[in-house]
């Protein structure tokens, strides 16, 4: 009988807890006016509670109650790249690694409000591609790098990139526009790509 009495309260508990989500109203509210653009490509939440918002025309962090912006300025090389923000990564350090739309690869220091980018070549000190789709960290550290001709590393420690491209034709790869990244452990890294996941 206590059973059957226990059963009963948990149904009834549960029961209401049901109706009461169904019945919650989801509200929308507009945000306060001062971001850059309102084509938001992405939202990200970093670890200190920050709100930060990619979009056509820059980046922009939300406090709660106010706008930073970080836009592109021609006569400022430490400013963001021109481009459609695809993907934000808050690294282990805290800092931000962005994947611009035709503005490649962009980190952004958080004490000295910075930016340095990475932009397209064949060596080392370059990626491959401007149009990158998103950044992912390894757990030892490396980045991996997600654009439309594929794969690109990148570590941190020693400031080069290593090239697992279509325009590589050494490294085998033949997965093509690559979309996503994922690092399952320490040995394997999944990507998807127009040819399917690599």
């Amino acid at each position: 009988m206590k059973k059957i009495a226990f059963l009963f309260i948990v149904l009834f508990i549960f029961s209401n807890t049901v109706f009461a989500q169904l019945n919650n109203k989801l509200n929308f509210n507009r945000i306060p006016a001062g971001i850059s653009n309102n084509w938001v490509s992405y939202i990200f939440q970093d670890s200190k509670g920050f709100l930060w918002f990619g979009t056509a025309k820059g980046l922009n962090k939300f406090d709660g109650y106010k706008f930073t912006v970080y836009e592109n300025d021609s006569a400022d090389s430490t400013s963001i790249s021109q481009g459609m923000i695809m993907h934000i990564y808050e690294d282990k350090t805290g800092n931000f690694w962005i994947s611009i739309e035709g503005g490649g690869l962009n980190y952004f220091d958080r004490k000295t409000e910075k930016f340095k980018k990475y932009t397209q070549g064949n060596t080392r000190q370059h990626i491959s591609s401007l149009l990158v789709r998103m950044v992912l960290e390894d757990a030892v550290g490396v980045l991996w790098i997600a654009h439309t001709l594929g794969l690109d590393s990148f570590n941190p420690q020693t400031n080069t990139f290593e090239h697992y491209s279509s325009n590589q034709p050494e490294t085998n790869y033949q997965g093509g526009d690559a979309q996503a990244v994922f690092h399952a452990d320490e040995k394997y890294v999944w990507l998807t790509a127009k040819n399917g996941i690599v």
